[in-house]
C-alpha cells in the first residue's frame, strides 16, 4: 500500500483529468442502464396495448439517454486520454530525477538496463493501464448494484439467478487474479536481463567482433530470450483460462434465466418486457465483470511495474546535499584519517588512514598499482561516494558542507573512460560553461592540444561526433574531454589516466599548458612517468595506503615502489 501511495504522489499531482473522467463514466454508466428499464416499459405498456403515445414518449426517451451516453462516453475517452498522459509524463520525469539524485553507491544497487526498463517500459505499462482500466473499474460497481437493483424492481424472482450467479463469477476472476499476480513480477525481471544482453552487445559490438564472438552472444541471447519466452507462455496460459471459465459462467446464467422466465411466462407472472429487461442487465453486467477480469489482470501487470517504480523512487540518496552556499576559491586539499570502503558490510577498505595536504595551484601526480585506490581518491573528492571515516576539506572547509553543485562547478575531472555526447565537438565543449564564447573555445581547445587535429575536422565546431565520440580517435576524444573539463574554469582538475592514449610530444605539450594556469591545482592520476615531468609532487599509493609523497627526487632515493616504478618505465623507454 506504502508503494501505491508513494508512486501516486508523484504521478497524480493533476487531479482533476481523473475525477472529470470518472464522473463522466458515472454519468455515461447511468444514462446506459437506464435504457433497458425504459425498454421494458416500452414493450409492455407501448407495444402491447398499441399505445403509440407511450411508444413515441419511451423512445424519445431512449434516444436521449443513448445519445447522453455517447457524448459523455467521448468527453471520458478525452480526459481519461489526457490524465494517462500526464501520468506516464509525471512518472518518467520522478523517475528520471530521483536516478539523477542517486550517488554512485546508489546506482550500484541497480543494473542500468533495470533502470532503462523501469523508466521506460514499467512506467508505460503504468500509463497504459491507466487508459485501460479506468472506465470498467468506475462502470463495473455502478453496472452490478443498479443492474441488481433495477433488475429486482422489474421481476424479484428473476434477480435472484442474476444475484447468486454474479458473486460466483468475481470470486473465479479474484482466484486468477491471485495466482497469477506474482508471475507478472518475474516477466519484467526477465525483459530486464534481456536488455541487459542487448545493451552489453551494442555498447562492446568492436569487441565482440574482434574476438569473433558473435554466435556466443547469439547464444547468450537466445538462451535469456527463450527464459523469457517460457515465463510469458505459462503466464498467459493461466490468464487464459479465464475467458472459457467465464464464457461458461455467462452462459449458465443466460440459459437459466431464459429456462426460469420462460417458464414465469407460460404461466403469465412475468410479461416479455420484464424477461428482456432482467436479461439485459444481465447480459450488461456479465460482460462488465469480464472486462474487469480482463483488467484484473493487467492492473496485475500493473502492480510489478509499479512496485520496480517505487523501488527507485524509494530510495534514499546516499550522499546529502551541504547546504553552505560557498565557492572553492583557491583549491587547497585536505585529507584527514580517511577510511574508505564501499559497503557498509565490505571486510576490507579499500583506503586507508589516508592523510596529506595538497597546497593551491601544486601539480600532483598519483601512481600506484592497479586497484590501490587512485581512481577512488579522485571520486572521494567529488563526493562521488562518501567517506567511511575522517574529513576531506577543501580550503578548510568540510566538503560535507559545501553543497553539490559548488563543490563539482568547481572540480573539473576527466576519467579514464571518456564520454562524448552525440551532436556537435561545440555541443560537447559547451558542457563545460554553455555561456562560452568561440574564443574561449579556442583557447580551451589549444590548451588541451585539439588545436593539433582541429583544422582536418569538417565543419570545425560543427563537426557532428559519433556515439561517444566513436568518430575520432581515443587520444583526440581525450583532448576534446580535456578541453571541455578546461571550460569549467575549474579551480581543481583531475586528470584520471586521461592522457594514456597521447603520444609524448603531445602530453609534453599539454602538461607545459596546465603548468602555466596558476590558479588551478592539478591532480594527475597515470602509470607513465612523462606524465609526471612537472609534477611538484607525487603520492604513491600502494592497497590503499599512502607509501610515500614527495618529490620526484626524494622518492626516488627513500621509496622503493617509485623505484621500482622508474625503473620498469626507463626499460620500456630503452627497449622502445
Amino acid at each position: 500500500m506504502d508503494s501505491i501511495k508513494r508512486v501516486f504522489k508523484y504521478a497524480f499531482k493533476p487531479k482533476r483529468y481523473i475525477i472529470i473522467a470518472f464522473i463522466l463514466v458515472v454519468i455515461e454508466t447511468s444514462f446506459e442502464l437506464l435504457i433497458p428499464f425504459v425498454m421494458s416499459s416500452l414493450i409492455d405498456d407501448g407495444v402491447k396495448t398499441g399505445n403509440m403515445n407511450h411508444i413515441y414518449f419511451t423512445g424519445i426517451i431512449i434516444f436521449i439517454c443513448a445519445i447522453i451516453s455517447l457524448l459523455t462516453g467521448y468527453l471520458y475517452s478525452k480526459f481519461a486520454a489526457k490524465a494517462a498522459a500526464v501520468f506516464g509524463e509525471n512518472i518518467r520525469n520522478a523517475l528520471f530525477e530521483k536516478i539523477e539524485s542517486f550517488s554512485f553507491s546508489n546506482l550500484d544497487h541497480f543494473q542500468s538496463s533495470s533502470l532503462v526498463t523501469r523508466v521506460i517500459n514499467d512506467a508505460q505499462l503504468m500509463q497504459n493501464t491507466l487508459t485501460t482500466v479506468l472506465r470498467p473499474l468506475a462502470r463495473s460497481p455502478i453496472m452490478l448494484i443498479l443492474g441488481i437493483v433495477l433488475s429486482f424492481i422489474i421481476n424479484p424472482t428473476l434477480s435472484l439467478v442474476f444475484i447468486i450467479m454474479t458473486p460466483i463469477l468475481a470470486a473465479i476472476m479474484l482466484i486468477l487474479f491471485k495466482i497469477v499476480s506474482p508471475r507478472f513480477l518475474k516477466l519484467q525481471r526477465g525483459l530486464d536481463n534481456l536488455n541487459l544482453v542487448l545493451q552489453e552487445t551494442l555498447i562492446s559490438i568492436k569487441t565482440i567482433k574482434a574476438f569473433v564472438k558473435e554466435g556466443y552472444q547469439e547464444e547468450k541471447f537466445e538462451e535469456v530470450n527463450r527464459g523469457y519466452t517460457s515465463i510469458v507462455e505459462k503466464t498467459f496460459r493461466i490468464i487464459n483460462i479465464g475467458t472459457p471459465l467465464s464464457q461458461f459462467m455467462i452462459y449458465t446464467a443466460t440459459v437459466v434465466i431464459m429456462w426460469v422466465g420462460g417458464n414465469l411466462m407460460i404461466n403469465s407472472v412475468i410479461q416479455e418486457g420484464d424477461l428482456t429487461g432482467v436479461f439485459s442487465y444481465t447480459m450488461q453486467t456479465f460482460n462488465s465483470i469480464m472486462m474487469l477480469s480482463n483488467i484484473l489482470i493487467s492492473i496485475a501487470r500493473s502492480l510489478a511495474s509499479l512496485y520496480r517504480v517505487d523501488e527507485v523512487l524509494k530510495e534514499t540518496p546516499t550522499i546529502v546535499n551541504g547546504e553552505d552556499l560557498k565557492k572553492v576559491k583557491d583549491g587547497e586539499i585536505t585529507f584527514e584519517n580517511v577510511d574508505f570502503k564501499y559497503s557498509s558490510s565490505a571486510d576490507n577498505y579499500v583506503l586507508k588512514n589516508i592523510s596529506f595536504t595538497i597546497k593551491s595551484g601544486e601539480i600532483i601526480g598519483i601512481i600506484g598499482e592497479t586497484g590501490s585506490g587512485k581512481s577512488t581518491l579522485a571520486e572521494l573528492m567529488l563526493r562521488l561516494y562518501d567517506i567511511t571515516n575522517g574529513k576531506i576539506s577543501i580550503d578548510g572547509e568540510n566538503i560535507k558542507d559545501y553543497s553539490l553543485e559548488n563543490l563539482r562547478e568547481n572540480i573539473a575531472i576527466v576519467l579514464q573512460k571518456n564520454y562524448l555526447f552525440s551532436g556537435t565537438l561545440k555541443d560537447n565543449l559547451l558542457w563545460g560553461n554553455k555561456q562560452a564564447s568561440d574564443e574561449e573555445l579556442f583557447q580551451a581547445m589549444k590548451d588541451a592540444c585539439v588545436d593539433e587535429f582541429f583544422p582536418r575536422l569538417q565543419g570545425g565546431l560543427n563537426y557532428e561526433l559519433g556515439v561517444n565520440g566513436g568518430n575520432v580517435s581515443g587520444g583526440q576524444k581525450q583532448r576534446i574531454c580535456i578541453a571541455r573539463a578546461l571550460l569549467k574554469k575549474p579551480k581543481i582538475l583531475i586528470l584520471d589516466d586521461s592522457t594514456s592514449a597521447l603520444d609524448n610530444n603531445t602530453e609534453k605539450r599539454l602538461m607545459q599548458n596546465l603548468s602555466s594556469m596558476h590558479n588551478m591545482t592539478t591532480i594527475i592520476i597515470t602509470q607513465r612517468l612523462n606524465s609526471l615531468i612537472l609534477a611538484d609532487r607525487v603520492m604513491v599509493l600502494s592497497d590503499g595506503q599512502i607509501s610515500g609523497f614527495d618529490t620526484k627526487e626524494k622518492l626516488l632515493e627513500n621509496n622503493e615502489i617509485f623505484k621500482e616504478f622508474y625503473k620498469s618505465q626507463m626499460k620500456v623507454q630503452e627497449n622502445g
